[in-house]
């Protein structure tokens, strides 16, 4: 991962992990990537603010040799920090231990972007007329 950028847009950086693994290997790669997930969702990884773990399918259902992880960060200094951390470490000497990974990873770098929306909510008023007023809650009554 030694490409990813210095910086983006957004401040936030997304990453779309492919992990093609050998076969025989997949029980090995999927308890690696669990404990790798379990670590990224804990309070040790407060910079990461999704980590989700997918497996891809052919067209009957069925699961392929490969894994890919939507991982989105607050900035690129929480994904270098997570690259250092304990559990990533041991989450690379698994795999590399146990000869898991078929060719190399593949990353793809995205840039998370903001989408300020300003929502209005239509309601019924006192008088029976419907208004829009922006981020204003109203009480239901039945």
């Amino acid at each position: 991962m030694s490409n990813a950028p210095k910086t983006t847009p957004s401040g936030k950086l997304v990453l779309i992990v492919t992990v093609n693994v050998k076969p025989g290997k997949e029980g090995i790669a999927t308890e690696a990537l669990k404990v790798n997930q379990e670590h990224a969702n804990s309070d040790e990884a407060p910079g990461i603010h999704t980590f989700r773990l997918t497996r891809r399918l052919d067209s009957n259902g069925s699961f392929l040799p490969a894994f890919v992880i939507f991982e989105e960060y607050a900035s690129v200094a929480a994904l270098k920090e997570q690259l250092t951390s304990p559990g990533f470490q041991r989450f690379v000497k698994t795999l590399k231990e146990n000869d898991v990974v078929d060719g190399e990873m593949k990353v793809e770098y995205l840039d998370g972007i903001n989408l300020n929306l300003n929502l209005s909510i239509m309601a019924r008023n006192r008088t029976g007329e419907y208004e829009a007023t922006p981020g204003k809650i109203y009480e239901i009554e039945e």
